[in-house]
């Protein structure tokens, strides 16, 4: 597919409600037990951070707001299959009923801001891939007028800097944080987060839980079935194939088939988790300034059983700032009226 093929996904898959493709599919459960755990993934996060040029400051360069015609593909395609779990942006949109000032890190193409935007004051999201961003900045557009001027899109790197708060929430949905690459840059990003914050602020998160031991590379013999979607060009078949890596590595490597009279080479993709056990999550969040105090299962608020397959989890600011300094804001591709602080 070329360019005008990605935009073609691109606004297909804008078009997409909000839910699921296929909720069988969807389902975490029958995800798990088959290992189906790029779907999860953010597409290209580290590949977008590898080739994007930064100023001398470490801000984003503005250029990169205009993606590329692979980046445009890129989106479309991660778009078409990562609809998000059942019931999370209603989660999410509760729990952030009558907030100030909202930041989601990592907001994809954009799929919680519709719901985030009619329940807080302000919303910023911030996304490094810039083909999902510009699909975020259409969806922002589709919003009422009066709604879309309260919400702001960056492009940055959630390691290097946020854009600057005050924040009462801080939002980070649908595995988000195992997409960055170590625990350092876990670190990085959730002490980033406490800086910007309210001290009365609550950190929002969901990441499935997953306990492997992995002393060598395990690659699934050949791609297995995933799901089926169907866009305005008609029906994309996709197949995925699993890499388990030492160090909590799993990586998906995706092939998308076009069926029709007209054979379409098969695209290709791979995406990249580093994921860490519960266990090792409450650590890393006192460390970065922020104590866990509830975790459930799903997003129905049902405690934590022996085999749970999520970890929605709430933590709230430690009492005192453990980690200050001066604070770098991304250059926002669109940013709404200044408003006087009181």
């Amino acid at each position: 597919m070329g360019p005008d093929a990605g935009a073609h996904l691109a606004v297909s898959a804008a078009a997409l409600p909000d839910v699921p493709s296929d909720p069988a599919a969807h389902s975490f459960r029958a995800d798990r037990d088959r290992g189906g755990f790029g779907r999860s993934l953010r597409f290209g996060l580290r590949a977008a951070r590898r080739s994007s040029p930064t100023r001398s400051d470490g801000r984003p360069d503005t250029d990169l707001n205009v993606p590329t015609p692979e980046e445009v593909q890129e989106a479309a395609l991660y778009a078409l299959i990562h609809r998000g779990h059942r019931g999370d942006t209603a989660y999410y949109a509760k729990a952030c009923k009558g907030a100030a000032a909202v930041l989601e890190l990592g907001c994809g193409y954009g799929r919680l801001l519709p719901s985030l935007s009619r329940v807080a004051r302000r919303v910023t999201g911030i996304e490094a891939h810039a083909g999902l961003l510009a699909m975020a900045e259409v969806k922002r557009l589709s919003l009422p007028k009066a709604t879309a001027k309260r919400v702001t899109l960056c492009q940055g790197d959630v390691t290097l800097a946020l854009p600057e708060g005050p924040f009462d929430r801080i939002v980070w949905p649908y595995n988000g944080l195992f997409c960055l690459a170590n625990r350092e840059e876990k670190l990085a990003a959730l002490r980033h987060a406490r800086e910007v914050s309210t001290d009365e602020a609550r950190l929002l998160f969901d990441v499935y839980v997953l306990d492997v031991d992995t002393e060598e590379a395990v690659i699934e013999d050949d791609f297995d079935y995933l799901i089926s979607v169907l866009d305005e060009a008609g029906r994309l078949d996709v197949y995925e194939q699993n890499v388990e890596s030492p160090g909590n590595v799993i990586t998906a490597n995706y092939r998308f088939e076009r069926l029709g009279d007209v054979p379409t080479p098969p695209l290709q993709s791979s995406v990249r988790h580093h994921y860490l056990r519960p266990a090792e999550l409450k650590p890393l969040l006192l460390e970065s300034g922020w104590c866990l105090d509830e975790v459930y299962e799903d997003f129905r608020g049902t405690p934590t059983g022996d085999d749970p397959a999520l970890f929605v989890a709430g933590a709230r600011p430690q009492r005192s700032r453990v980690f200050s300094g001066p604070r770098k804001s991304p250059l926002p591709i669109s940013t709404p009226p200044a408003r006087k602080r009181p």
